[in-house]
């Protein structure tokens, strides 16, 4: 006697949902069960950002474990990446989504991004670390607090963001953390990215950098030498 599936079910079980990787290459799995007649048709797939990365379909007798007990290997690009799978047998179907953040640790040599201490003309380079960094100011407002754009490049950092490979502008600051939350990261609008280690309630960074970072209230601000504030 044939009867429905019953109790039909996916749910992504890793990575947690939510959560920042510093990797690009994660391992994915999940579970899922439905009760089948014996030959039912069924098929389940499984997606990054609308691409397929796992699919399997066949004929089920009575128990269907959808992505089985391993791990799918995936690639993640920076940023926001969204998983989803979708399933059916005998007329019973399921479906999960999350949404897993990849946030690269910037180098620890990133810290010397941006303008070398001694110029060396318009389109500097740092001898140091060979990177060429260059400044264009496109847009400066007047007033007390007047609106201003300007764009930053720097060769050694190849990261391609909203105008291109290696630049950024006045209004990309980033603040993140690692996934124990123990190490915070402060990436500026010329490129310059700093390391921050809790220990205990306070905030640490490197001996050579003079920013801050601490806990007001619901936010954590980052103070730097300029005076700007970032909050997060």
């Amino acid at each position: 006697m044939s009867h429905p599936a019953q109790a039909c079910s996916l749910q992504f079980t890793s990575p947690a949902r939510g959560s920042t990787v510093a990797s690009s290459q994660i391992g994915v799995s999940g579970t899922g069960s439905g009760n089948a007649n014996s030959g039912d048709q069924g098929q389940v797939t499984a997606y990054i950002n609308g691409t397929p990365f796992f699919s399997q379909s066949g004929t089920f007798t009575t128990l269907i474990n959808f992505l089985g007990s391993g791990a799918a290997s995936v690639t993640l690009q920076k940023g926001a990446n969204t998983l989803s799978v979708s399933g059916s047998v005998n007329g019973c179907s399921a479906s999960d989504s999350m949404v897993v953040y990849y946030q690269p640790t910037p180098a620890q040599a990133q810290k010397n991004a941006g303008a070398p201490e001694v110029c060396n003309g318009t389109n500097p380079i740092n001898d140091a670390t060979g990177n060429k960094f260059q400044l264009e100011a496109d847009y400066q407002g007047v007033g007390d607090f007047p609106l201003q754009m300007v764009r930053y490049y720097n060769s050694a950092y190849s990261d391609v963001r909203a105008l291109g490979k290696s630049w950024r502008h006045t209004y990309e600051r980033e603040l993140y953390f690692d996934s124990a939350k123990t190490n915070a990261y402060v990436i500026r609008p010329d490129g310059k990215a700093y390391r921050f280690t809790k220990s205990g309630g306070l905030w640490l960074s490197e001996s050579d950098i003079n920013d801050r970072l601490h806990r007001s209230d619901r936010y954590r601000r980052h103070a730097n030498r300029l005076a700007t504030v970032q909050r997060r």
